[in-house]
This record gives C-alpha cells, structure tokens and sequence, in this order.
C-alpha cells in the first residue's frame, strides 16, 4: 500500500488517540460500535481497534513520505471509518490538511 499525504499536523498529543476525535463527540463511539456489530466482536475489542487505527492514522500524518503498514484489525478498523465518509472526510481535513486515500497492495503483496 502507498500512501501519499501533505506535511503531518499533530492532532493529538501521545497517550490517548481518542482525543484526535475530540473535536466530534461521539465519533468514537458510533466507530466502535460500527467495528462490533460488523465483524462481531465485543465492543471493548471493537474500541481497542478503532484505537490502534487512530494510533496508524496519526502515525501516517507524523510521516507522510513513509510507507507505514498496518495489522488486519487495523485494516478493518480504517474500512469502518471510511465507510462513515463525512465524518472520515473531515478528520483527513483536521490531520492531513486533505483526504487520505486507501491505496491497497498489488496482488501477492502484504499490507505490512
């Protein structure tokens, strides 16, 4: 997968990925459940994931010339967030200063 975004903008300070969506209470929340109820999975793992996404987002801000991979759960957890478009739409705004693209690997190559 390659990933090409502007210069990264810290959104959030280390220690609490949740705050990158702080400016839209609730967010969290309707992701969480979203990542739950779809791959049926428990919501404090549904949380752990959308968590460990916002963790791969903000590192792909904080590097933007990097090809950063990412684990299936993470995967999932950024498909559940870009199925929500507006709401994905206006965080790419707030952490990359545009819209970051899921590019997936050719045939036969790993996301990570």
């Amino acid at each position: 997968m390659t990933l090409t975004v502007e210069p990264a903008v810290r959104t959030a300070e280390p220690g609490n990925p949740r705050e990158l969506l702080g400016y839209a209470p609730g967010l969290f929340d309707k992701l969480a459940a979203y990542v739950a109820k779809d791959r049926q999975v428990t919501l404090p793992y549904a949380e752990q994931v959308m968590e460990q996404t916002l963790i791969w987002l903000q590192a792909c801000a904080d590097n933007p010339t990097l090809r950063i991979g990412m684990t299936e759960a993470v995967d999932h957890g950024w498909h559940a967030f870009l199925l929500h478009s507006q709401d994905y739409a206006e965080f790419c705004d707030r952490a990359f200063g545009g819209y970051l693209h899921h590019v997936p690997p050719a045939p036969g190559q790993s996301m990570t």
